[in-house]
């Protein structure tokens, strides 16, 4: 019983910490790759973003509303981005939690290449 009742603790105090998590990101690296300068991969790619998770949801400063799939070492976050065009792109954001890094890429489109974008680290607050 009392393995029970730990082991029920353990998952909600996990489960809150995924639920309630802040993240301030600064980017240290971007790559220019799939755009045409590095000002318009500037553009999709911010020296600082803010993600406010909760639950399978997102909500980032700069990226809007998104959704989160937690695995047991990664936190993946996507959001649908619209371009000065119009056209809809993805945006995935995932976070390493024991490492405090993350990267952000667009996958590929037909006919392009996948943009590698940007990574560096996260603070974290619950």
């Amino acid at each position: 019983m009392k393995t029970i009742i730990a082991s029920t603790l353990l998952l909600l105090a996990a489960a809150t910490f995924v639920s309630a998590q802040s993240l301030t990101c600064q980017r240290t690296n971007l790559t220019q790759g799939g755009f045409t300068s590095i000002k318009v991969a500037e553009s999709w790619f911010p020296q600082q973003s803010r993600f406010q998770i909760n639950g399978a949801r997102v909500r980032s400063d700069f990226h809007g509303q998104g959704t989160v799939k937690t695995t047991k070492n990664r936190v993946r976050m996507t959001f649908d981005m619209k371009s000065s065009n119009g056209n809809t792109f993805k945006m995935r954001v995932t976070y390493i939690p024991s490492s405090g890094r993350y990267t952000a890429s667009m996958p590929a489109r037909g006919g392009y290449a996948q943009i590698t974008g940007a990574g560096g680290r996260c603070v974290t607050r619950s």
